[in-house]
């Protein structure tokens, strides 16, 4: 019994720990972030460089575009109830591990979704710079990935 209680908290502690680090994503997006510190703190890895590097009125065209889409209000509330979902198959008893593996699976697809929105969204706003602007965005990429190595 006490095996179960551990991996219980356990998995409540990665589950939070994984709502926050899109929470973060999310709200980092939303407030643009100091040259996208924050997105790239908390966002995923191969996206971290490319928000560093754009620049204050690039990261609000992709914000706004988020918001017109309703990407972030769908995506808190998508993942408010995946949330709910996984604790409510942690609190059922008997446990029910498929109940629960599904759960996980959905949170999974919802933050896959909510990715591939935002990532439609840089590439709206990139694709709408100029070949000067997009070689300049390439060259602060370089420049920072040279300074981190």
């Amino acid at each position: 019994m006490a095996r179960r209680n551990w991996m219980r908290w356990a998995l409540i502690a990665s589950v939070t720990l994984n709502l926050l680090v899109v929470g973060a994503v999310v709200g980092a997006i939303a407030s643009g972030g100091p040259r996208g510190e924050q997105v790239a703190r908390g966002g995923p890895p191969e996206m971290a460089a490319l928000f560093r590097a754009l620049d204050g009125p690039e990261r609000r065209a992709i914000l706004r575009g988020l918001r017109q889409d309703g990407v972030l209000r769908e995506g808190r509330a998508q993942m408010r109830a995946r949330q709910a979902a996984i604790l409510e198959t942690l609190q059922a008893d008997p446990f029910d591990r498929a109940a629960f593996e599904a759960a996980l699976v959905g949170q999974q697809s919802a933050r896959a979704e909510l990715a591939t929105r935002g990532i439609a969204r840089v590439a709206d706003v990139i694709e709408e710079m100029t070949a000067e602007e997009r070689a300049a965005l390439a060259q602060r990429m370089a420049e920072r990935g040279a300074r981190r190595e």
